[in-house]
């Protein structure tokens, strides 16, 4: 079944709003093996092999002390403003997505779930 593009459109950018929120804990998700943008950030500056997030994420051993090493780096870095920064201009992006919709629970429901991810502390 294909969706008008305005739907999926809005739901592609409630993803993006999702996994850039840096509010998600980093420990957590760097465990579970899922990159978060703060850490895609700090490979997107630095992409050699010394990374730690690289690291991190190659590690079939050591993983406890290249985690730390991983949450040292991206805490001494400037990605954590960045990805919130990011995270707002996807919100923005698709709060305008939805302003043409009609203003229904649908919509206002929607409208919620930008503000939830922007403003969640877990």
């Amino acid at each position: 079944m294909r969706y008008p593009a305005r739907v999926v459109r809005v739901t592609g950018l409630w993803l993006a709003v999702m996994a850039a929120s840096p509010a998600a804990p980093a420990e957590v998700k760097a465990w579970e093996g899922t990159l978060t943008l703060p850490s895609l950030l700090l490979l997107e500056d630095d992409s050699s092999a010394r990374n730690p997030v690289r690291r991190l994420f190659a590690a079939r051993r050591l993983r406890e002390q290249r985690l730390e090493e991983a949450l040292a780096a991206i805490r001494q870095s400037d990605v954590i403003p960045r990805a919130r920064k990011r995270a707002e201009e996807f919100a923005t992006t698709a709060r305008a997505a939805l302003a043409p919709l009609p203003d229904t629970a649908a919509r206002s429901a929607l409208t919620d779930l930008v503000e939830y991810v922007l403003e969640r502390d877990h």
